[in-house]
């Protein structure tokens, strides 16, 4: 293992000197002189450092994945409320979908007799918009994404 590896792990992992070398079972001391170069890391040292530098990323892995299903399933339980109170009264669930973070749940009518739901809107809309202002008269809903912005038709 060369000391620019050793650095690599290190700083991938976001940890001092010591906090490393106490996880690879050596001094901060010595870590400093394998990274300099100025001392030749053991074949043990390098293993080590290797396998902390597997297990940890693997670790954030798994956090990462819990952390997802955790939020899903924190969605789905709102949306399931807000479609609920959505049939009681429409005003109310999009106060309700903004607080516990859900989509709304309406339709949006054309003069014409068309109609589409707030989800089918989102389908059409590129991924992380910010805002859409809705235009039935118009057939077309406008968003913004950062310093991009955009339309789309309602209805084809």
């Amino acid at each position: 293992m060369k000391a620019e590896e050793l650095i690599k792990i290190r700083e991938e992992k976001k940890l001092t000197k010591t906090e490393f070398a106490k996880e690879i079972g050596v001094t901060a001391m010595l870590l400093g002189r394998y990274e300099k170069g100025s001392a030749s890391i053991p074949e043990e040292v390098a293993k080590k450092a290797l396998a902390f530098g597997a297990a940890k990323e693997a670790k954030e892995t798994v956090e990462k994945k819990a952390e997802k299903k955790v939020e899903k399933k924190v969605e789905k339980k709102a949306e399931k409320a807000v479609k609920a109170d959505a049939k009681k009264s429409p005003a109310k669930a999009v106060k309700k979908a903004a607080k516990e973070k859900a989509a709304p749940v309406f339709t949006i009518e054309s003069k014409m007799g068309g109609q589409i739901t707030y989800d089918e809107v989102l389908k059409k809309l590129p991924k992380g918009v910010e805002q859409i202002y809705v235009k039935p008269e118009e057939n077309k809903a406008y968003w913004v994404k950062g310093k991009k912005s955009g339309e789309i038709l309602l209805w084809e």
